[in-house]
């Protein structure tokens, strides 16, 4: 009975150091992370139908392959990741059918917003942040009216 006690402390202990809150957001609201050095990594995860994909397994590393935080998404599909280092990381979502996307190239110099349409994968798959979230070209401006 001690022993299993003590696991389960153990357990609670390692979830909450690595550990992430979903949330849904506010469209166009402010993230801020607690500390001004730090920032976070937020999204959604929808499906190809665009209904949320819920349960997911979010894990976020560092370039040398360390994890950093790790979470599921909620109902929404939402996850979002807190105090993380401005740098290099990458995300792997882990479905419930254990077929993986594999998201990298974040740059981390402020706060991020990775969204993933797509049906969950046949088989593991690997993105960059450019494939899913291109960059405004700023020649390609829609003109004003």
């Amino acid at each position: 009975m001690k022993l299993i006690a003590t696991l389960s402390v153990c357990l609670f202990v390692f979830s909450a150091s690595f550990g992430q809150t979903a949330s849904a957001t506010k469209k166009g609201s402010a993230h801020k992370a607690g500390n001004p050095d730090k920032t976070m990594i937020f999204g959604t995860l929808k499906d190809a139908r665009n209904k949320p994909v819920k349960g997911v397994k979010a894990f976020v590393y560092k370039q040398d392959s360390t994890i950093v935080a790790s979470g599921f998404t909620d109902a929404m599909g939402k996850f979002e990741t807190n105090n993380v280092a401005p740098g290099t990381y990458f995300i792997k979502f882990v479905y419930p059918t254990d077929k993986t996307v594999l998201v990298y190239g974040i740059e981390m110099k402020k706060s991020t917003e990775i969204n993933y349409k797509g049906n969950p994968p046949a088989e593991d798959t690997m993105l960059s942040l450019e494939t899913i979230m291109p960059k405004a070209d700023p020649k390609k401006a829609p003109a004003k009216k």
